[in-house]
């Protein structure tokens, strides 16, 4: 068979259609008709043109294979070469007898009839569909190696793809494609691609971008950059960009609701206007490009707050979003990062991206307030252990504190509590600040979880302190004489007392210039509580008053005086003559005997010294103790009966109040708990006389706390007790906050089943079939068990609470404990905090009519039979054994 003439094939199948000659005027007419077109969608269709001539496969018979489309070249269609399998193939469905021809475009006219849709997408008889559009994470640079990639919906048929330009801009012809596309943007090296809004520095692509949307005909443009992806997503998409869509009004809606999420117009159609490399300027009102701009710019920031990681933030803005029809709604946990990367690009874009984003999103825009003061003073020497300055700000609620100013390296801060410290103890006279003046400069700066910012400039005066250094030679008392000769003995400075300052007698009746003195160990090594020269508590004088004794003091370290030199010794060296029981004396003999003071006469001297006043005597200079123990630390330490971090009614939960010394409990002080936004009390339990105290509270029936038990900050009251130390110092009770503690769950909530309390099967149901599925707060965190009188004969999913026969129940042979089919069983769910429900369950089991089975055949008899042989007329018996009688 000759082959047909190709011209005269169309022309014969256009004449069928009422066209007369279509070829020879087929490029004038499309040309005319795509006048209305966008420039792009021109361009892209010129530069395909070729002079290719109209092809036609054809089978060895003359006829058009049924699979082969048959094309008009792009100088005619303004279409793409290539036509995609299934998606624009046009009659790949014609018989194999027939003639198949595909999208053909004649003067305007689609011949060729049918074209089929598949896979999402569909074919259009005329046109080529151009996809186009830009793809913004900021300007891309030189050398990028990135490029898009059109797919069809069903995620693996590529219809194109195109190299950015210098603007980040590209177009794909997807030729006669119609439907859902997915574009991914694709990274061909490891280099640098784009410049990122939130540093200003060149960036490598690190995350998997791509947008989606829908070909009706013609051109469609895209934006592709992280709200796009986030739009992706939830139309359905993973997060590496694999998977299929097949909805296109989800698609559509996706892209809605993302856009409405983050106060835009749309995600297609607008025009970014970046931050850093555009227009971009907020001042004089923003247009919907610098919106765009603004949002994606904040995601930037966010994107440079968690260490560069822009997938890690785009997953976490797809898990923050929710999506309903064509509405988007973004959390809190969402909000706050936009607020946090607006915040963080701020510092490259200039201006205010916060208030330009708040203005889009309901997003937390409002600095920390400070409520503590510009300055405070403090007194020289002051521990390092000492808040010398507290910051707050919001009550220290979610807000962290950081140092800065000129002195601030000589300073700590507690970054949860604002407590200020000094790393060195400041000398008065050798000051350390920049001024040189005594006066600390910092900037205290609050910072709330959004990113926002308060600086509180504090000046920290210290002030001067009359001080008794140890180891100075000589220490003035003024008209109470000198210390002087300091000895050190063991770490302890003891020096000799001239009581006149200048060797002679002079007597002493009054506390000296607050210097308070006393014997190395005597009285505890406390400072003598009535004076020097007076009586104390708990010494006996010659059995006065009445029933005391008088202690030993066998274990006093040496007083030093004029005749002992440096020697010390610790043991009595025999009782001098004149020794009264009023008297003390000192370990260390002199030449004349032992350092002596009268607790009766009210003196120090030697006790050799007849005129008891011209010798020194060491005494060691005491300061007493003034300082309040503080709260150092507050933590959930343990719980009894927790199961799973859940603690449920009846549990005790046990808090650890750490504090800067030991310090001694009266009465029953108090710790306040946060337990789902209600307060309760937890009561001092034990601890007293070291620096741990325990707290204990029992959690009550109907307490709930889904995020863990917290305590406010400053919970801590005595509630009519006392807490001191050794000096008898109160203590301070103030401390941080402690956050909501995941390890400390509380459910007292039993789980609620909502299957029913019967069901019935067929007999012979096989035990691998569901017979009941016990449901108790839909499944979630709860784990069934079994329990009744006729457990035995089933078995329960732990998780699913699916239960099943462990043999296929006989209606006429009943293996329930009642005989009657009805078999009784209990269904328990408890969930992670131990919390259970009992749900009795009757299942019947019915009847079902069944055909009689053989089970078995046998002889079981003769009649005759000898030796195991039969003969004529003997009777042979078998037996059948059926299901049933």
């Amino acid at each position: 068979m000759n082959k047909p003439n190709l011209d005269d094939l169309i022309n014969a199948i256009a004449n069928n259609h009422g066209v007369t000659a279509p070829v020879k005027n087929s490029r004038r007419k499309i040309r005319d008709d795509r006048g209305d077109e966008d420039e792009a969608t021109a361009q892209a269709k010129d530069a395909a043109q070729t002079d290719a001539p109209i092809q036609l496969a054809l089978n060895e018979t003359g006829v058009a294979v049924s699979d082969a489309p048959l094309q008009l070249a792009q100088a005619e269609a303004g279409a793409t070469t290539g036509a995609v399998a299934g998606t624009t193939a046009a009659g790949a469905g014609a018989a194999a007898d027939g003639i198949g021809l595909g999208w053909l475009a004649l003067g305007g006219l689609a011949l060729g009839g049918l074209a089929a849709a598949g896979g999402g997408g569909g074919s259009s008889a005329l046109a080529s569909n151009i996809v186009t559009g830009t793809v913004v994470v900021g300007p891309v640079i030189v050398g990028h190696g990135l490029k898009v990639e059109i797919y069809a919906a069903d995620g693996t048929t590529k219809l194109g793809e195109s190299t950015l330009d210098a603007t980040g801009k590209f177009t794909v012809d997807v030729g006669a494609y119609t439907g859902i596309v997915i574009a991914r943007l694709v990274d061909a090296d490891g280099g640098d691609d784009y410049l990122d809004e939130a540093t200003g520095v060149p960036k490598d692509l690190n995350a998997n971008l791509m947008a989606t949307s829908v070909v009706v005909g013609g051109t469609v443009t895209l934006n592709i950059n992280p709200l796009t992806t986030i739009a992706a997503q939830k139309a359905g998409l993973a997060a590496d960009g694999s998977g299929s869509l097949a909805d296109a009004t989800a698609v559509t809606n996706a892209n809605a609701a993302v856009a409405a999420a983050f106060g835009l117009a749309d995600l297609a159609g607008t025009s970014v206007v970046a931050t850093n490399g555009g227009s971009y300027d907020a001042a004089d009102g923003m247009s919907a490009g610098e919106k765009y701009g603004a949002i994606l710019a904040a995601l930037s920031g966010a994107d440079l707050a968690s260490g560069g990681n822009s997938q890690a933030i785009i997953d976490q803005f797809v898990a923050a979003l929710g999506v309903t029809g064509a509405t988007g709604t973004l959390n809190d946990a969402g909000k706050t990062l936009l607020a946090l990367g607006a915040n963080a690009a701020t510092p490259v874009v200039g201006g205010n991206l916060l208030n330009d984003v708040g203005g889009l999103v309901d997003i937390d825009t409002t600095a920390p307030t400070f409520s503590s003061g510009a300055s405070a003073s403090v007194a020289e020497n002051t521990a390092t252990s000492t808040t010398v300055y507290n910051a707050t700000a919001d009550g220290d609620t979610g807000v962290a504190y950081t140092l800065g100013g000129t002195d601030a390296a000589r300073f700590n801060i507690n970054a949860t509590t604002g407590a200020v410290t000094f790393t060195t103890s400041p000398n008065y006279e050798a000051p350390a600040d920049n001024g040189g003046n005594s006066v600390y400069d910092i900037t205290v700066t609050a910072t709330d979880a959004a990113g926002n910012a308060t600086d509180q400039a504090v000046a920290l005066t210290v002030t001067d302190v009359v001080e008794v250094a140890a180891g100075d030679a000589v220490i003035d008392l003024g008209d109470y004489g000198k210390l002087i000769a300091p000895v050190n003995v063991d770490g302890n400075w003891y020096y000799h007392w001239d009581r006149s300052g200048d060797g002679t007698s002079a007597n002493v009746n009054a506390t000296l210039n607050g210097v308070q003195l006393a014997l190395p160990t005597a009285n505890g090594g406390a400072a003598y509580p009535n004076g020097i020269e007076a009586f104390q508590p708990g010494t006996a004088i010659d059995n006065n008053p009445a029933g005391e004794t008088n202690p030993a003091y066998s274990d006093l370290l040496a007083i030093w005086d004029g005749y002992n030199g440096t020697g010390t010794g610790t043991a009595i060296n025999g009782t001098p003559s004149g020794w009264a029981p009023n008297y003390y004396w000192s370990a260390t003999p002199s030449t004349n005997g032992h350092a002596l003071v009268s607790l009766s006469s009210g003196y120090v001297r030697d006790f050799g010294d007849s005129d008891n006043f011209s010798n020194y005597v060491a005494l060691q200079v005491l300061f007493p103790d003034t300082t309040a123990p503080t709260v150092s630390s507050v933590a959930i330490t343990s719980a009894t009966g927790i199961q799973n971090s859940t603690l449920n009614a009846g549990d005790v939960v046990s808090v650890t109040v750490t504090l800067s010394e030991a310090t001694t409990v009266t009465g029953t002080p108090q710790l306040a708990l946060n337990i789902g936004g209600t307060t309760v009390q937890a009561d001092y339990a034990s601890g007293s006389g070291t620096t741990a105290l325990v707290f204990n509270y029992t959690i009550l029936a109907g307490q709930t706390d889904a995020n863990g038990i917290s305590i406010a900050s400053d919970s801590f009251s005595l509630n009519g007790g006392t807490l001191v130390d050794a000096a008898g110092n109160n203590a301070t009770l103030t401390h941080a906050l402690v956050a909501d503690n995941a390890s400390y769950l509380v459910d007292t909530t039993a789980p609620v089943f909502s299957s029913g309390a019967s069901t019935s099967v067929a007999e012979n149901t096989d035990p691998i079939v569901t017979v009941y599925d016990a449901t108790a707060n839909g499944d979630t965190g709860v784990t069934y068990t079994l329990g009744g009188t006729d457990a035995a004969l089933f078995g329960i999913h732990a998780a699913t609470g699916a239960v099943t026969f462990i043999t296929s129940p006989d209606f006429e042979a009943p293996a329930d404990s009642g005989g009657n089919n009805v078999y009784d069983i209990t269904v328990t769910a408890t969930d992670p905090a131990g919390n259970a429900t009992d749900q009795a369950v009757a299942i019947t089991v019915t009847d079902v009519a069944e055909s009689d089975v053989v089970t078995g055949i046998a002889i079981t008899s003769a009649i005759g039979i000898q030796n195991s042989t039969l003969n004529a007329g003997d009777v042979v018996s078998a037996t059948v054994t059926l299901s049933e009688a």
